[in-house]
This record gives C-alpha cells, structure tokens and sequence, in this order.
C-alpha cells in the first residue's frame, strides 16, 4: 500500500551509512516511527526538528512503513539557521517525543504542533516564551494542566496538587515553586497565547519555570520524563 502523510519530524536515527529510521507524529496515524533508504544531502537538510513534511509512504503488512519520498509542506528555514530557534524546536520535538506514545491519531495535536512550528519560523522578536507556553498547552492535552486558582493569598504554586496555596505553607518544600516562578507560572496561565509571548523575565527565571513544568510533567506522569535538549537551551538564553 503507498499512500500520502504529513508528519512532524522529532528525532532521526542513523541505521547505517544512509539509512535513517525517522520517528515522527503524523496526521492521521499519531506518534510513528518510518524507514528512509539511502538518504542524499537534499533529504537530509529536510530532517530537522519539528519540521512538517509531506510524504509518499509504502507499507506492506505490519511492518515499519518506508517514506519513498518527501517534500517540506512549508519551508522553514528559520528553524534551521537560527541557533536559538533550532534549539527551542530540538526541545519541543523531544518532549513530544518523550510524552507522546504510539496510540490514537489525533489531527488536533498536530495542527497544534504545526501551527507552532511555523510560529517560531516566522516570529521575528518575543518568541522567547514560545516553548514555555507549548509545553503548557501539551501539559493540557495529556490531562496535566494546573489549576490557575493565583491569588495574593494563595501565592505558590505546588505541584503536587496542582494548585496555589498559601505562601507560609512553602518553606522547604522541593515540590513547591518559588513566589515569582509562581507568579510566572500565574500569568502563563491566565493570558492569552500573544500575552504570553510578551511576559518578561530572565533567562534564568525562564530555564527554571522550564525545568519545574517538567518536574510536574514527570510528577503527574508517574515516569521520569529527562529532557536532554534542556541543557542547550541554558546556554543558548545566557547569551
């Protein structure tokens, strides 16, 4: 059977000199994974994070489909020549890849995931926030959103319920965040998707809020969910 797919590359792996197997979310078959032979340059330059390609795919049995060919369903060059907007869509790619397991087609997810990507591409200033905010929105699809019940009393934002408390309540507790990640985490959480994109902090205020979402992900999961590209990330938004 050959037929058409558009998929959302998150990771290749090397099998061989040119073989590649390229694990991806599609449009109508979810998380998958996909066989590619003997892959020339102009391939190769498609296959980075995050990127939305459309493909001719053969499948025989219950085997592992094989792309016979591909095509970028829309070029997006800034994710490749942008060393901060690289890093933030090698980030995104592995937490799906991380959070997502083989299952149910879910066309909405990847349109979530497309629409981002493309957003990152084209945003020429305040796309900082960008990864912060698609990790919430993913936290909400896989039923793990917090709860934005922020207020002055209830200040601190512990993970483990998934909800503010009182801020007296929070010394020396690992599983609670700190007033200002916490209101961070607040503003995220009550604004719109451009709002968010504006919210001002440091990098390492954003590195930290990153690694606590992760935390929670883990935590609510029930699985250590360890996000390599993390690290770059922290370096990329020190400079």
């Amino acid at each position: 059977m050959v037929f058409s797919e558009e998929i959302a590359v998150l990771r290749c792996i090397k099998n061989g000199d040119r073989n590649m197997v390229v694990q991806c979310i599609s449009r109508s078959g979810g998380r998958e994974a996909f066989f590619m032979r003997n892959i020339g340059r102009s391939a190769a330059g498609m296959l980075f994070p995050l990127s939305i390609l459309e493909c001719t795919i053969e499948k025989r049995g219950h085997g592992m489909g094989i792309i016979r060919n591909l095509e970028p369903s829309c070029k997006m060059p800034e994710l490749r020549s942008n060393i901060m907007k690289y890093s933030m869509a090698q980030y995104m790619a592995e937490l799906l890849y991380r959070t997502i397991h083989e299952g149910q087609p879910d066309e909405q997810l990847f349109n979530t995931i497309a629409g981002s990507a493309k957003l990152l591409n084209d945003l020429q200033e305040n796309y900082s926030n960008l990864h912060i905010y698609f990790t919430l929105r993913l936290a909400e699809k896989l039923g793990y959103l917090p709860k934005d019940n922020w207020t002055e009393e209830n200040s601190v934002f512990d993970m483990a319920s998934a909800c503010f408390r009182k801020q007296e309540a929070a010394e020396a507790d690992c599983s609670r965040l700190s007033p200002r990640l916490s209101a961070l985490l607040h503003e995220f959480l009550s604004r719109s998707a451009p709002e968010c994109l504006n919210i001002r902090m440091n990098a390492s205020e954003r590195t930290a809020l990153l690694e606590s979402l992760i935390r929670f992900l883990s935590m609510h999961s029930m699985e250590e969910i360890n996000i390599k590209s993390i690290d770059v990330l922290r370096e990329v938004f020190a400079y």
